[in-house]
Order: C-alpha cells, then structure tokens, then sequence
C-alpha cells in the first residue's frame, strides 16, 4: 500500500527491493508502458440548481461541442452548500486557455443544455485520461488478457475506454482466476 511497485512477474511483486509472491496478481496499470493516453479536461461550477435531478451523466451528441459529458456532483452526494456542483468533461484538443475554454464550456451550457447561471469553481487537466485504442472491444478474448500463467491485466485498456470496461474487465479477470 503506496509503495511503487518496481516489477511484476508470474505472480510476484517487487516493492522496495523485497519480492511478494502471490497466488494470481491483477495488474490494473499501464505497466508496461505500451498504452498511448488520450487527455481531458474536468472543470467544475456553481450552479443554482441541478438540471438534471438524478443520479446519472449527461452525454452531449453534438460533435461539434467541446463538451462531452457532465452531471451534478450534488445530485449524487449531499454536500455542505446550497448550490448544486456541475462537473463538465470535455474530451480532446481544443488549444484554448483556461479563460477561453471556461467561456466556452459556459456558453455550450447554455445552448446545449439550457444551463446559464454558472460560476467557474476549478479545472483539472488529466493527462491520462483514456487509453487511445485502434481497436475498441466489446470484452477482450480471455486470452488476451492473461500476462502470464499468475498476471491478468484489468482495466479500460484492455477493450474500450469507458468506466463500464474497467468496471467489466475486473469482473472477467476475477472470473477467470477464480476458474484456474
């Protein structure tokens, strides 16, 4: 736990020097360094009421839109304040500064979504964001995802970039260890 770990093999982790070895590891990273990374910026806002009132994301269709998706963080979780917390995503290169990428998100609320009373709380440029697949998967091939005879790799980046592949592909890699 917050350790690095230095190396992965057939079972056996290296941290700090010391080698652990374990019945089956699940690697959930980008170990081998052989994912290329597609960037995003997450910026959040004030809103005075959530647009949406329900537990779920927004997805913007047009593609000409910066933004990709948003929802209220507030309509998730209850938090102390009396404004409802908007968090956009928008996905891709834009070349824009922070100043002109807030305007515009704010203004593609505003035509996209009917959101006009926002104040800008803070963006976080995420640098890997999703992996940049060739080949988008449904479910990677159990085959494919087997390192070797103890190492299974989980993750988005084993079939598509999205929260429900890494969720699917966790799910796949205990399967198939449980089935060893």
């Amino acid at each position: 736990f917050n350790s690095w770990v230095e190396k992965i093999e057939n079972g056996s982790l290296s941290i700090n020097g010391e080698t652990i070895d374990f019945d089956f590891v699940v690697n959930a990273t980008n170990s081998q360094n052989t994912i290329e990374w597609l960037s995003c910026d997450n910026l959040y806002f004030n809103a005075e009421n959530s647009a949406i009132k329900e537990p779920i994301l927004g997805l913007i269709a047009n593609k000409k839109a910066l933004i990709n998706n948003l929802h209220f963080v507030t309509d998730i979780q209850e938090l102390e304040t009396d404004k409802s917390i908007l968090s956009v995503t928008v996905v891709g290169e834009h070349g824009l500064g922070e100043e002109a990428l807030i305007k515009q998100v704010q203004a593609e609320l505003k035509t996209e979504c009917k959101i006009d009373d926002t104040e800008f709380i803070r963006r976080f440029k995420i640098n890997q964001a999703l992996p940049n697949l060739e080949q988008q998967l449904y479910s990677p091939e159990e085959n494919e995802i087997w390192h070797d005879d103890k190492t299974i790799l989980a993750g988005d980046h084993t079939c598509n970039a999205s929260l429900n592949s890494a969720m699917s592909s966790g799910k796949k890699a205990a399967v198939a260890i449980l089935s060893k």
